[in-house]
């Protein structure tokens, strides 16, 4: 009956921590069971691995009693970002693209409380679903701490959304795979650190250069704000400023255009480029405030011809050209662009000349191919009524060109006697005047003709002005002529010829006289007309009888 009293106790046995940084969890008092309280589901929760502390148990009536030194042993059960991949400073994301993160990722083993395990030394490997990773992305966890030291993350595109994804690979015993944990989203902002030309001016009508000189650049060019990776920075804002780096040509049209999405796109801005030689090269200049100036490539402008134009015009010493003479300065045609510029790589396309408007006609060769975008002509003359003319230039799908000329008469060839009345009256008309007109032998009055011309009377006569021999003046020699009494006078003429020198050394003869028998016989027969029909001198009409 004793025995059986000593086990009967009422009442419940608790137990709760004495020592050491833990906290219970479960049931803490079980009542008595035979002498025996016995616990199911405590749990002691450490904030440290192993950490050491001690239990007590109480129970009423009873001396309390204390276990012996515990050390709680944390077991990883999960991975966890206890730091993110960030940079500082930045308004258009969390960390920059391309640039190693300045606050680094850290990734711990942690029991299912959050609880670092120290014995966690798992191999962790980060990764991303989109993007790429640059660095050591796998390190050997230390004390349950895995820390990466230059990770980066290089974007697909500005603002690109990605989250680093850590896994381990156990090791020791026992081998337990954690699940993989995946990280809080971070924004990419990519940062622009240069300008950059992703698209050159071109022209695909431009066979010999990248552009033609003058015209409006069929494909402008575009710039983009970038970082070293080459990738666009989306909020990149100000104006890109394009100018001439290098050579000899001019720019003209709109060379100042505001970045969208960190692109400035000249497609509206009417840029051209117009050289002054074919085959000019130069090259643009790139500015943006804020990053370094960024050079083109070298481009070369091709000069493309649209017409035909006169390089120089024909003529003769003095100016115009001279009737049935080959011209002394031969023209010389250019295939040139709208600006006037010569198309050096013209070749082989043929030019021809003719006469559009006036009474002439062209000798010689007319059709000369370009060589070099030029076409030289030799051995040209031009026959014809004196006066203005026009020649033209043409050639294959070039626009022509018109030149105005002067055709001159070509050498005096004969003389034309005139006189302005048929008859001198006695004692009424004082004289007359003759004329003797110089023409070449196509009839054209040689306007440019200054040779002396001998004027001879035969018959009762004699010259006013007491001149016999008179300078032609723009081809025409003039004198006056009266008579004594009534008869007939018979006037011819003869021309000296010139000679290019004034002054005669003893050796030199005048030039002889020239008179009907030296002319052609078309010319002789008007030669005679007008002077073997004499002027007549009459005697004085009777004074009428009045009444």
């Amino acid at each position: 009956r004793k025995r059986q009293c000593r086990y009967r106790r009422d009442g419940s046995a608790t137990i709760s921590v004495q020592s050491g940084d833990v906290s219970l969890s479960g049931t803490t008092a079980q009542s008595w069971s035979n002498g025996r309280a016995t616990f199911s589901n405590l749990a002691a929760i450490a904030t440290a691995d192993a950490t050491v502390f001690t239990l007590q148990a109480n129970a009423s009536g009873l001396s309390s009693a204390t276990s012996p030194s515990l050390q709680s042993d944390i077991v990883a059960s999960q991975i966890v970002f206890t730091q993110e991949a960030a940079h500082s400073g930045l308004s258009n994301g969390d960390v920059l693209s391309g640039v190693v993160f300045q606050t680094q990722p850290i990734v711990q083993g942690q029991d299912q409380n959050g609880a670092r395990d120290l014995h966690f030394q798992d191999q962790v490997t980060l990764t991303a679903a989109t993007g790429t990773l640059a660095g050591t992305t796998t390190v050997q966890a230390q004390n349950g701490i895995a820390t990466f030291s230059d990770i980066a993350y290089t974007a697909t595109a500005d603002q690109e959304s990605f989250r680093l994804v850590a896994d381990d690979q156990a090791t020791g015993a026992p081998a337990v795979d954690l699940v993989a944990k995946t990280a809080n989203a971070r924004t990419a902002d990519i940062l622009a650190t240069q300008i950059v030309f992703t698209t050159l001016p071109s022209d695909p009508a431009a066979t010999n250069g990248n552009i033609v000189s003058g015209q409006v650049f069929t494909t402008q060019p575009v710039v983009e704000a970038q970082n070293a990776a080459g990738q666009r920075d989306l909020n990149f804002t100000g104006t890109a400023n394009l100018k001439l780096a290098a050579g000899s040509i001019s720019l003209s049209g709109t060379t100042g255009i505001a970045f969208n999405t960190g692109r400035a796109d000249f497609g509206q801005s009417g840029f051209k480029a117009q050289a002054t030689t074919d085959g000019a090269s130069f090259a643009l200049k790139a500015q943006a405030t804020g990053l370094p100036d960024r050079d083109s490539a070298t481009l070369t402008a091709d000069i493309v011809a649209t017409r035909i134009a006169f390089a120089t015009a024909p003529s003769a010493d003095g100016g115009g050209i001279v009737n049935d003479q080959i011209f002394t300065t031969q023209p010389v045609v250019e295939a040139r662009d709208g600006d006037g510029q010569r198309d050096i790589h013209s070749n082989d396309i043929q030019v021809i000349l003719g006469i559009t408007s006036g009474n002439a006609v062209l000798s010689g060769a007319t059709g000369q191919a370009l060589q070099n975008g030029l076409a030289s002509f030799s051995g040209l003359s031009a026959t014809g009524t004196s006066g203005l003319f026009q020649i033209s230039a043409s050639a294959l799908g070039l626009f022509a060109d018109t030149l105005s000329v002067t055709l001159h008469a070509g050498p005096v060839a004969a003389i034309e006697l005139s006189a302005s009345a048929p008859s001198i009256q006695l004692g009424e008309t004082d004289n007359v005047e003759l004329s003797a007109l110089l023409s070449d032998a196509n009839g054209n009055l040689a306007e440019r003709g200054d040779n002396q011309v001998l004027f001879t009377l035969v018959g009762p006569g004699s010259f006013a002005s007491g001149l016999s021999a008179v300078d032609a003046d723009s081809g025409i020699a003039r004198t006056l002529v009266t008579a004594a009494k009534a008869g007939t006078l018979v006037c011819q003429s003869q021309r000296r010829r010139r000679r290019r020198h004034t002054e005669h050394s003893g050796s030199q003869r005048p030039a002889p006289l020239l008179g009907p028998e030296h002319l052609a016989p078309h010319t002789r027969r008007r030669f005679d007309r007008h002077t073997a029909n004499g002027l007549v001198a009459r005697l004085p009409r009777p004074t009428p009888q009045r009444g």
